[in-house]
Parts: structure tokens; sequence; C-alpha cells
């Protein structure tokens, strides 16, 4: 049941106990229980996975803080295995969704010569990159031995 509802076991398994933990409000309890309810807890997960770790380079960690200082920890199991799946799920979605739109998006796109800008960052070693001026996108990086202009 917990697979065909999308929550992991753990969770489930609190849900049916008699008092979620931390004492929520009793019309809330029942809300969540309900299919509105979880679809309400899905999004709610969601959306602070989605801006504490992909648009503010938060970590799970972050996410399962907020969780438990909201008291949505009664309802959501907290772990670093569960967030941590559940961010990766979401990160390869992004990454699907980007794709898709990509390739939708190009079919329509007039075929136009563009300028590249040599430069290079400097984390972990040294990465040379070509970027686009216009749009700030990086067309090409790679890590290189050294930044010298035959490299």
């Amino acid at each position: 049941m917990a697979t065909e509802m999308g929550i992991a076991r753990s969770t489930l398994r609190d849900w049916c106990g008699e008092v979620p933990r931390g004492d929520p409000p009793t019309g809330l309890t029942a809300f969540a229980r309900t299919p509105e309810g979880i679809d309400w807890l899905h999004r709610l997960v969601l959306a602070a996975h989605f801006s504490i770790t992909l648009r503010a380079a938060g970590g799970t960690r972050l996410v399962s803080e907020f969780l438990e200082l909201s008291g949505l920890s009664a309802f959501v199991g907290v772990s670093d295995g569960a967030q941590h799946a559940l961010n990766v799920d979401l990160e390869t979605a992004v990454v699907a969704v980007a794709a898709e739109q990509r390739t939708a998006l190009a079919e329509g796109m007039p075929v136009r010569q563009v300028t590249v800008c040599e430069d290079e960052t400097f984390h972990p070693g040294i990465c040379l990159v070509a970027i686009e001026p216009e749009s700030n996108l990086i067309v090409l990086e790679q890590y290189a031995a050294d930044r010298t202009a035959a490299t």
C-alpha cells in the first residue's frame, strides 16, 4: 500500500499509529490521512525539496530540519535515507523534463551562429569553459592540467 501511495513504509507505519509524533492538531491529523491530505503533503515536501535543495543549494538535512521545525515530521519521514531518495527522484525528474523541453524548444528555433568566449574556473582543479555571452550558457566545460593557450 505504501508503494501505491508513493510514501515510505515507515511513514505509513507511523500514520497507522493512534497519535502521530509531535502531537499535531486533530483536524490536521484527520486531513493528512485523506487522499487530498496525502496529495497536499506530497506537494509541500516536494516544494521544500525544490526550494531548499535545487534553488537554494541546501541539502536534504535542511529539508529534514524544516519538516521537524514545522511539525510536519508527525506525518512525513525525515530520515536521511527517505529524504535523500526523494531528492534523487526529484533531480532525475528535473533533468528529464529539461531534456524534453530542450528538444521541444529546439525544433522551432532557427539555426544561427553564436559566439563563445573562453574562460576558466577553479573548483577542485582547472576547468576550461566556453560561454555564449548573450545567454551566459556554458556550451563546453572540461577539466585540464593547465590553462595555456595550446590547451
